[in-house]
């Protein structure tokens, strides 16, 4: 099973560009989609994904990944915004009903396989808070809090995947990534929580409960098996000279064995952050049970 997550930052190109850096082209977003397709993943993760924003030249990227993801022969894609509206005005509750026409940003899926099933779920927001910009009290900003959003999906075989982009308050973040592992854990195991998490793979190996922590740098292969929740992560930020570790796929294995076979990161001209590539071998000792008919669970929980 080959898993990939990015970051796409809306499109934004990056100094590996031959347009510089800050630009927004289609073309060239295109071409970091074919890149990954060409790594012929089995699920794909994507998070900062917008449409219909001034500041991405109003890309529907949604749609744009769709055309490209399924043209390389993934047979489902969904998205789930974490609000409607537009980043620097207005910001609607993401209603279902209307999901598709109005300007959006949030995370997406893809899966080469049908699933049995998808659901999209609210992880809150953080607190509002003062930002100090000085030592005088009026030298600061409040902060305002933005709703995140778990995108999960049941794979064919029984295996439950997650996408999420966590909030830059750590321990807003910390929360939330317990809440979403514990909805993909609801939905059956093994369970893969990927995405962007602004927090470390010790301070999510710590709210997790990980029983092993992988750091692959660029990229590895690897040998891992071992019982309990794994954490791997590459440096993929920034993305033309990686040293941070923000993008990361933490799996537990529940009652079986999930084989991780190598890790690493895939650079593109596309995003401030590199994509994260993730090789696990064959599951064994899972329950065979008679496949699930495919329900579609998309309403938003609270």
């Amino acid at each position: 099973m080959r898993i990939v997550s990015w970051n796409t930052q809306y499109g934004t190109t990056n100094s590996l560009s031959e347009l510089g850096a800050g630009r927004h082209s289609e073309p060239e977003f295109r071409d970091a989609l074919r890149q990954i397709a060409a790594l012929e993943p089995d699920v794909v993760a994507f998070q900062e994904v917008e449409r219909g924003q001034g500041r991405s030249a109003r890309m529907d990227q949604p749609r744009i990944i769709a055309q490209e993801l399924k043209a390389a022969g993934m047979a489902w894609t969904a998205f789930a915004p974490s609000y409607m509206g537009w980043g620097s005005g207005l910001r609607l509750y993401p209603d279902p009903d209307v999901r598709q026409a109005w300007p959006a940003f949030g995370v997406m899926l893809a899966m080469r396989e049908q699933p049995r099933a998808w659901k999209i779920a609210r992880l809150g927001k953080a607190p509002i808070r003062w930002v100090s910009r000085g030592p005088k009290v009026w030298q600061g900003k409040p902060a305002f809090g933005e709703t995140r959003v778990l995108l999960a999906a049941v794979h064919a075989r029984g295996e439950v995947f997650g996408t999420t982009h966590l909030e830059i308050h750590p321990d807003t973040a910390k929360s939330q990534a317990r809440r979403a592992f514990n909805l993909l854990a609801s939905l059956g195991h093994p369970v893969t929580l990927i995405g962007d998490f602004n927090l470390s793979p010790a301070a999510v190996a710590d709210a997790l409960d990980c029983n092993a922590t992988l750091d692959v740098g660029l990229g590895s292969d690897l040998n891992h098996l071992e019982p309990g929740r794994t954490n791997i992560s590459a440096t993929t930020f920034p993305a033309a000279l990686p040293r941070a570790n923000m993008d990361q796929a933490v799996i537990d294995p529940g009652k079986s064995t999930v084989p991780i076979l190598g890790a690493g990161a895939l650079q593109l001209s596309i995003s401030d952050h590199a994509a994260l590539v993730v090789e696990t071998g064959d599951i064994t000792q899972v329950a065979r049970e008679a496949p699930a008919p495919i329900t579609y669970l998309h309403e938003m929980e609270s």
